[in-house]
């Protein structure tokens, strides 16, 4: 046949063996690789689903104890909380931020009172943050916390990062500000208007301002608060401590009426017989009398042991026997009289004090009185003996004779 010559001739070309052999290994070695590869996703894949099983049984068991123990309403405070703290932290109100949390702790360490098992660890580490100045520290640990309670379900209104960054606009008298998800801050005019350059520096220094001033008065109120607190609970004491004086005074009451009666059944008193023993009946009991009368003294000015000399002074005190009947009577009704009127005054100022005034808010209270008082006995022309026996006819207390002058002279 003959050779067509439009048809170039070819070499004849000889195959390598062991080339072919190589490519062979290296396309093998490469499915290995890829069915390892293939192998180990699958593995990862797996072991990545199995991970996310036991992090939702996690949280779900989390749940469920946080249900059994009833901070539910705790932990979703504590997240609202967190989410304004940031919020202001984002913006640069850093004591703002702080003061916030100020008063979680005040609130936590008042609740600690009936329940112990709170505690201010969370916030405690927060503001010593912001006092180090260490921001990154600060952030990470917010970040961590609302990270974790919204995984729980427990972070209201709030999901995914961007309602972390975008959680709440802040409103001031001066304007308003809102961190943005990448982070910027958009400033407002109190009309509304977004501002920038140099309206935007007023605004925020009148912000800044603004939150110190809210800031300091606050801290002010919460000064003046736990003032007031402390006050009531001296109040309180003092009127616990004026009830008890009360209790101690009518008893004292009772005795001294009962050494009146036994005075005028014949017990025998005087200068002269008060230095012999006694052998009669009502002299032996008011003997007996007297020494409970002193007991009442030396109860009410001292404590410990007393010589006999103390004892006799108390005695004497409580109860004169070296007077005659007739004049231990009148010295008997007097005292009386005049335990009676401390024993109002006293039961008047617990009652006054147990309903949340204050000691101050007393004395101020019997200035007014004194003032009313003195003004009706003015105008009705009445004298202090004739309110004394009135209150000694009637058995009324100054403040009843008073307020009967009051009602007539209307």
């Amino acid at each position: 046949m003959a050779i067509n010559p439009n048809i170039p001739l070819q070499a004849n070309v000889v195959v390598d063996p062991s080339q072919g052999i190589a490519q062979l290994a290296n396309a093998l070695q490469v499915r290995k690789q890829n069915d390892r590869q293939k192998e180990l996703d699958a593995q990862s894949a797996k072991s990545q689903g199995i991970q996310d099983e036991a992090n939702k049984l996690q949280i779900d068991a989390a749940k469920q104890k946080i249900a059994q123990s009833g901070k539910e309403g705790a932990l979703k405070a504590w997240g609202a909380d967190l989410v304004r703290i940031k919020s202001l932290a984002d913006a640069g109100q850093l004591q703002q931020a702080r003061h916030e949390l100020i008063q979680r702790k005040a609130n936590l360490v008042e609740q600690q009172i009936n329940d112990p098992s709170v505690d201010t660890n969370d916030t405690d580490e927060l503001i010593n943050f912001i006092d180090q100045g260490n921001l990154e520290g600060f952030n990470a640990v917010v970040n961590s916390e609302l990270s974790g309670l919204q995984s729980l379900g427990l972070l209201e209104g709030v999901s995914g990062k961007q309602g972390l960054a975008s959680a709440k606009t802040e409103l001031f008298t001066s304007g308003s500000i809102q961190a943005m998800p990448d982070g910027s801050v958009i400033v407002k005019d109190p009309q509304g208007n977004t501002v920038t350059g140099e309206d935007r520096t007023k605004v925020l220094a009148a912000i800044r301002q603004e939150s110190i001033d809210k800031a300091q008065s606050m801290a002010n109120i919460e000064v003046q608060k736990n003032r007031d607190i402390e006050q009531v609970k001296s109040a309180e004491k003092k009127a616990t401590q004026a009830f008890d004086m009360v209790d101690k005074i009518r008893g004292n009451i009772r005795n001294l009426e009962e050494a009146a009666r036994l005075s005028k059944d014949g017990a025998n008193t005087g200068p002269i017989v008060s230095m012999f023993p006694s052998f009669k009946e009502e002299s032996v009991r008011l003997d007996n009398m007297q020494k409970r009368l002193g007991l009442d003294v030396v109860g009410a000015v001292t404590f410990g042991a007393l010589s006999k000399g103390e004892l006799d002074l108390a005695k004497d005190v409580a109860l004169p026997t070296n007077l005659t009947p007739e004049k231990l009577v009148k010295w008997i009704e007097d005292k009386i009289a005049a335990q009676k009127k401390l024993a109002t005054y006293l039961e008047d100022q617990a009652i006054y004090l147990s309903q949340g005034h204050t000691n101050a808010e007393w004395k101020q209270y019997q200035r007014e009185q004194k003032k009313i008082a003195d003004s009706v006995i003015k105008s009705t022309g009445v004298s202090e003996q004739d309110i004394n026996d009135t209150m000694k006819e009637l058995g009324w207390t100054r403040q009843q004779v008073i307020n009967e002058l009051q009602k007539r002279a209307k």
